[in-house]
């Protein structure tokens, strides 16, 4: 990953995402470096303390106190929130929701505020013939939410994993965007 970058994302070769249907134009979709995670030392991502709040099990809400976290960026690290300064960190088996840019994600979450899975975006596009991401999450869920602080394990807009659903359902259909 390109440590460079102003923001931290997942997986940089995808694409630029859609503009967020959800959140509106100015919807973040990256988090901003922090500092190096713990257990496999590869930088992480800033995340808010209501994002880690909302999403610890509640078992282990209680270590959370008023600090915000780093997300582990590692696909492969078991590691999800830690803090430098308190040495809170908390496993994926802390958070309530698979985190869809880790390797064993499952199912793979493309909008957490919708509930919407990856297979469920590629099933819109590939029988479907949808391609917009707004499209598809109403004739998935009917209604767009948009709640993406509290929900999305990055605490910000899931139009990019959203996205990067959406041209791995391309590429499937053969790259034809030709619904």
């Amino acid at each position: 990953m390109d440590t460079d970058n102003e923001h931290i994302r997942p997986n940089e070769e995808s694409k630029e995402p859609q503009e967020c249907c959800c959140c509106g134009p100015e919807a973040r979709d990256s988090i901003d470096p922090g500092g190096d995670c713990p257990a496999c030392t590869q930088t992480g991502g800033k995340v808010a303390n209501v994002t880690v709040k909302h999403l610890v099990t509640d078992s282990a809400k209680a270590k959370v106190g008023d600090d915000d976290y780093n997300l582990c960026m590692n696909p492969d690290c078991d590691v999800a929130y830690y803090s430098l300064e308190t040495r809170a960190r908390f496993d994926k088996t802390d958070v309530r929701v698979p985190i869809w840019f880790k390797t064993d994600a499952d199912p793979k979450i493309a909008c957490y505020c919708n509930n919407i899975t990856e297979q469920q975006v590629i099933t819109a596009v590939t029988q479907d013939g949808l391609t917009a991401m707004n499209d598809i999450i109403t004739h998935i869920n009917g209604k767009m939410v948009a709640v993406c602080e509290y929900k999305n394990p990055m605490g910000v807009c899931c139009s990019r994993a959203f996205n990067e659903a959406i041209q791995k359902a391309i590429a499937q259909k053969g790259g034809c965007n030709c619904g």
